[in-house]
C-alpha cells in the first residue's frame, strides 16, 4: 500500500502542521495563529543552538533517517517520538532495514497490530544466530507429536520459544522478568505444534498460573488442552515446585551471572516454610528477650522518582506496575489442587 492510497483511507489524519497549529486559535480568519507559528520556529532556532554546543548527544536510528538540523527533521522527530515512543521508532526503522533484507519471519505487515510484535521480530533478526543455539537451551518436559513444553533455561532460549506472545517472560525488552520467574519458581511452556498455540505455565512455591499468548491469565479448562496432558504437566510442577527444582537450578554459568546483573548481587536464600517458622527454638527466645521494633511505614516511591533513579522510561515501570498487579492471584491455588 503506497503512501497515496494510505492517505485517502485515513483523511481525518492528512492534514497539515498549520492547520493544527491553528485549531487553537478562535478567531474567523486564524489571524493570530502566525504568533504560534513564530513561536516555533523560534524554538527550532533556540534548539539547533544547544545541539551545536551539547557534544554528548546520543546517536539514535532515528538519525539516520530524519535530518535534525532542518525544520521538517526537527518537527517530525517531535511528533513522531512523542506519538510512540524514542525505543519504538528507532525499533521500526531497524524493523523497515530487516523486512527490505528478507531477515523478518513474518513478512504480512496487515499482521502486525503491537509493539511487541515489531520489536520481538527485530530481536530475533538481530540475534539470528544466538537464536539457533538457543533452540537447544531448554529441558523437554513433554513431548508427542502435537505437543511440546519445555523449561526455558535461558533468556534467548525464553524469547526464541515465546516469540508472537505478550509474555513478560519473553520480553525483548525487560530480561529481567525471565531472570525473577526462573529465580522463584518453575517456568514451562507448552506448544501446540499444529495449531501454533502457546501457553505458559508459572509455579512458585505456592499456586500455579496459566496464561494464554495475550498474556491472560486463564484456568486450565480455558486452555482446550487434554485432561491428560494437564495432568501430567502439573503433577510434574508441582513436584518440581515443592522440591524447589526452579529454572535456574539448571542454568550454565554465563546464564547465572547473567541472571546476577538483573537481579542484583542477591544471596538466593530460599524461603523458610512457615512450620518451620512457628517451631520452638533460638527463635522464640530472642523474640521474648529483645522488644518487638516498630517498622517504620515508607511511601511508595512515584513512577517519576524510580526513573530518574534507575534510568527506566516512565512507561516501562507502569507497564511493570500493571504486570504485578495482574500477576496478583484471585484465586489462590495450593499445591495440592488438582487443577486451577
Amino acid at each position: 500500500m503506497g503512501i497515496n492510497k494510505i492517505k485517502k483511507e485515513n483523511n481525518s489524519i492528512n492534514i497539515s502542521l498549520v492547520d493544527l497549529i491553528g485549531k487553537l486559535d478562535n478567531s474567523e480568519t486564524k489571524k493570530y495563529t502566525q504568533f504560534l507559528v513564530k513561536i516555533l520556529k523560534k524554538n527550532f532556532d533556540n534548539e539547533q543552538d544547544f545541539l551545536v554546543r551539547d557534544l554528548s548527544h546520543r546517536e539514535r536510528k532515528i538519525d539516520e533517517v530524519l535530518n535534525n538540523s532542518t525544520f521538517d527533521g526537527w518537527i517530525t522527530r517531535k511528533i513522531l517520538t512523542n506519538l510512540y515512543g524514542w525505543d519504538e521508532v528507532d525499533s521500526f526503522i531497524h524493523f523497515c532495514e530487516f523486512m527490505e533484507r528478507g531477515l523478518i519471519n513474518e513478512k504480512d505487515i496487515s499482521k502486525y497490530d503491537s509493539w511487541e510484535m515489531v520489536t520481538s521480530e527485530v530481536f530475533q533478526a538481530k540475534n539470528r544466530n544466538l537464536f539457533k543455539m538457543a533452540k537447544k537451551e531448554v529441558k523437554v518436559v513433554y513431548e508427542d507429536d502435537q505437543y511440546m513444553c519445555i523449561k526455558p533455561l535461558t533468556y534467548a532460549a525464553s524469547v526464541s520459544y515465546g516469540y508472537q506472545t505478550r509474555w513478560c517472560t519473553a520480553s525483548v525488552q525487560e530480561p529481567s522478568y525471565f531472570y525473577n520467574h526462573s529465580r522463584d519458581g518453575v517456568l514451562v511452556y507448552l506448544i501446540d505444534k499444529i495449531n501454533n498455540v502457546k501457553f505458559g505455565f508459572y509455579h512458585n512455591s505456592y499456586q500455579i498460573q496459566i496464561y494464554n499468548q495475550k498474556d491472560d491469565r486463564i484456568d486450565s479448562m480455558e486452555t482446550g488442552l487434554p485432561v491428560e496432558l494437564l495432568h501430567k504437566l502439573i503433577g510434574e510442577m508441582k513436584s518440581e515446585a515443592k522440591d524447589k527444582n526452579f529454572n535456574y537450578k539448571l542454568f550454565g554459568e554465563s546464564e547465572l551471572e547473567n541472571m546476577k546483573k538483573y537481579r542484583g548481587n542477591d544471596t538466593m536464600v530460599e524461603p523458610v516454610p512457615m512450620d518451620e517458622m512457628l517451631t520452638e527454638g533460638p527463635m522464640d527466645e530472642m523474640m521474648v528477650e529483645r522488644p518487638m521494633e516498630i517498622e517504620m511505614m515508607v511511601e511508595r516511591p512515584t513512577n517519576e522518582e524510580v526513573s530518574e533513579y534507575t534510568g527506566l522510561r516512565i512507561e516501562t515501570l507502569e507497564d511493570m506496575r500493571e504486570r504485578v498487579r495482574r500477576l496478583r492471584p484471585t484465586n489462590q491455588i495450593e499445591i495440592g489442587d488438582d487443577l486451577p
